[in-house]
């Protein structure tokens, strides 16, 4: 895009993000302006400004509070079904294989809050993402920790923990899969760590017997974190709503909004596929296993196919139901720039069946584990560039990271030039 292109998109988008406060307006409705003569034809057809305010409440009350309505709701199932879990191993004392209806709800709690992971703005970002990483800590310096988590368990057992005291690293979704999911039983502590020196000599029975104890505390934590996020929403609590869809703040608002949808670059394609797949700085050697999230669970797949079609539904506006609402596409079309929307969302569906394809338990620890075994680091990079720039090949995950890089490259010209808002802090430098 040419420098004259951009200066005249930037001062269309300034113009318009001005106008905001005009929130009843038909966005493509032509309404006369009269001019400075006196004369009856001296009119001009100047279009109304944009409805930003209209934009703001369907973000507010078609996508992001039914998704964190949602998310309560799967906790409360996980909640009952770890609940029954631990009853019965209470009761009947003998080894029990892995709960399926544990493991499902779990599994449903987690893919709503990938969703939720697209819509970092307002309270969850509040104290430096406080609220977040309570929630999940992937990607953060405080991430689960398989020790402490160990520890806590003897400790809870010992004496009833309140987590709400506790570090990131033995709270939240990260904490439980492994709970859940960790299946030697074994303490990933050394025998240095006095809490736990006893522990696999423990029978199996009363291990999963305390792993499932715990595993109630945070889900009940989890539960009171997402109640808290609810409730600064709502009108009965903090109202977060109704300072998010006032006009007077669109700007900052529309800003949050797209820095959220910049997760898809700097948390799925950096930090969820390019650092196992060594395609960025963070990982300097032929591939980096350790890095992989959800390391117990290995859905790596579904999370990011949830990922990816909460960006589409992000960029687009769309409710949870799936009903089609005033979005980023719509700015751009108000702009005169439809032809990007096209170009994106194709971008985005290829990139939605190629994630659909790959999405099969382990698979991508296996792409991952062969790379560093068969030293193709640079045939992956490779394979990346050339996904990028359209061309056709076999599903892998090294292609996925190419098809996310092209949507990323067009975010970064296009999007942010036509809505007229600035690269998040996170993503002012690009790994590729």
């Amino acid at each position: 895009m040419s420098r004259l292109i951009k200066t005249t998109l930037v001062l269309i988008a300034v113009a318009a993000l001005a106008s905001c406060d005009n929130s009843s307006i038909d966005n493509n409705e032509l309404v006369s302006s009269a001019g400075s003569s006196s004369s009856s034809s001296d009119f001009s057809l100047i279009k109304k400004p944009f409805d930003y305010q209209s934009l703001l409440v369907n973000y507010a009350d078609n996508v992001i509070l039914p998704t964190y309505q949602a998310f309560e709701l799967a906790l409360t199932q996980l909640d009952l079904d770890i609940n029954a879990q631990c009853d019965a191993l209470d009761a009947q004392n003998v080894v029990a294989e892995p709960d399926h209806n544990v493991r499902q709800a779990f599994a449903e709690a987690v893919a709503v809050w990938q969703q939720a992971e697209l819509m970092w703005v307002g309270p969850v970002t509040d104290n430096n993402n406080s609220l977040r990483n309570r929630i999940y800590s992937f990607a953060t310096t405080a991430q689960a920790d398989s020790c402490a988590i160990d520890i806590t368990t003897v400790e809870h057992h010992q004496e009833t923990v309140s987590l709400a005291t506790r570090a990131n690293t033995v709270r939240g979704l990260d904490a439980l899969e492994y709970l859940i999911y960790e299946s030697t039983l074994n303490t990933a502590c050394s025998s240095a760590i006095s809490q736990t020196a006893h522990w696999n000599a423990l029978s199996q029975i009363a291990r999963q017997q305390q792993r499932c104890h715990l595993s109630q505390a945070v889900t009940q934590d989890l539960l009171a974190s997402s109640r808290e996020l609810n409730r600064a929403w709502s009108n009965d609590g903090d109202n977060y709503r109704s300072l998010f869809i006032n006009p007077n703040n669109a700007g900052p608002h529309l800003k949050a909004l797209s820095d959220a949808i910049f997760y898809l670059e700097k948390e799925v394609k950096d930090t969820k596929l390019g650092t196992p797949l060594a395609q960025t700085a963070s990982c300097i050697l032929e591939a980096c296993p350790k890095a992989i999230e959800a390391p117990y669970a290995q859905n790596n797949g579904a999370l990011i196919v949830q990922n990816l079609k909460t960006f589409k539904a992000m960029f687009n506006g769309s409710a949870s139901n799936g009903a089609n609402g005033i979005g980023f596409d719509d700015i751009i079309a108000y702009e005169g720039f439809a032809e990007v929307n096209v170009a994106l969302n194709a971008k985005i569906d290829a990139a939605i069946v190629m994630a659909e394809q790959l999405n099969k338990p382990s698979l991508l620890v296996k792409q991952v584990s062969e790379q560093l075994s068969n030293k193709t680091k640079s045939q992956c990079k490779l394979d990346s560039m050339n996904a990028a720039n359209g061309e056709s090949l076999p599903a892998s995950y090294c292609a996925l990271h190419g098809l996310i890089q092209a949507i990323n490259l067009q975010m970064r010209t296009d999007f942010v030039t036509i809505v007229n808002v600035d690269l998040p802090i996170r993503a002012q430098s690009d790994n590729d």
